[in-house]
């Protein structure tokens, strides 16, 4: 293909639909033929990235629709089990991009000032009913970030995982969701669900000077919070090894005062309902 289909440095570019859309827009959308049997073909190992050109930098983007999800990844990285092609890829297409980052910055030599910046969800860090291979997929990028911020501490490279809290195609197909998180009518009002809110949190944590490392971050709106992890909250002791008849005893000293799924301090709607308060407040 030759020219620059996406026209000259700094052009802008329009949201589509998809990204696969914006790819069928642009004449760069994978094409190849099927036999009459599709059900034999044995999928390449690869997946769409496509890089846009800006004033500030370039942005990449992945496509997780235009490829099988359950081969794409570093070879030699056990990926997700394939429960469908949205969790697979999702994580082992964030884990081989970070694997292969690893790599440069080992060859380096020298104490670098460079970001590694991941997207987690929710569903993830909270759990969310009806979506397990997205939230397993979720929280395995964030566990990721997290191993690879202390693993590339030495480097100079600080990893950070953001949990976007916008408006997207999938919320807005949520039934209940989308007159909730829809623009203000008042184009002068704060959209406190646009994703651009989410953007210069981005920014920052790419700068050189930015001293986070290793964190999980709740974005949207006008407000960052910090999410923490696994809290060893209460424990129950036995001499030597615990039996079933001592743990039917103690056991349920672990459930005192704990909701009905107990390892869930904080639920989706808790989160939502205090994120909608909260910019709700003054209005």
């Amino acid at each position: 293909m030759t020219g620059d289909p996406l026209g000259p440095p700094g052009s802008p570019v329009v949201p589509g639909e998809s990204f696969t859309a914006l790819l069928r827009a642009q004449g760069l959308e994978p094409r190849w033929s099927l036999p009459a049997d599709a059900s034999l073909v044995d999928a390449p190992e690869g997946t769409t990235v496509l890089a846009f050109r800006y004033a500030d930098g370039v942005l990449m983007a992945g496509d997780r629709r235009a490829t099988a999800g359950n081969v794409i990844a570093y070879r030699t990285m056990q990926k997700v089990f394939p429960a469908d092609a949205y969790s697979a890829v999702g994580i082992s297409g964030t884990a081989g991009v970070g694997v292969e980052l690893i790599r440069l910055f080992q060859t380096e030599g020298r104490q670098l000032k460079a970001a590694l910046i991941n997207t987690t969800s929710g569903s993830g860090l909270l759990g969310n009913i009806g979506q397990a291979n997205y939230a397993a997929a979720k929280a395995g990028i964030t566990a990721f970030t997290i191993v690879a911020a202390m693993e590339l501490a030495q480097y100079g490279v600080r990893c950070n995982v953001l949990a976007p809290y916008a408006r997207t195609r999938l919320t807005l197909q949520t039934p209940g969701m989308d007159a909730l998180v829809k623009a203000p009518d008042d184009p002068a009002a704060f959209d406190v669900w646009d994703p651009a809110n989410v953007a210069p949190v981005v920014a920052y944590l790419a700068t050189e000077d930015c001293p986070i490392s290793g964190a999980v971050l709740h974005v949207g709106g006008g407000e960052v919070g910090l999410f923490r992890g696994w809290d060893l909250v209460d424990v129950i002791h036995t001499d030597g090894r615990f039996t079933i008849g001592e743990l039917a005893k103690k056991a349920s000293k672990l459930l005192e005062g704990r909701p009905r799924f107990p390892s869930v301090a904080l639920t989706m709607e808790e989160m939502g309902a205090g994120f909608v308060a909260r910019h709700t407040a003054g209005a």
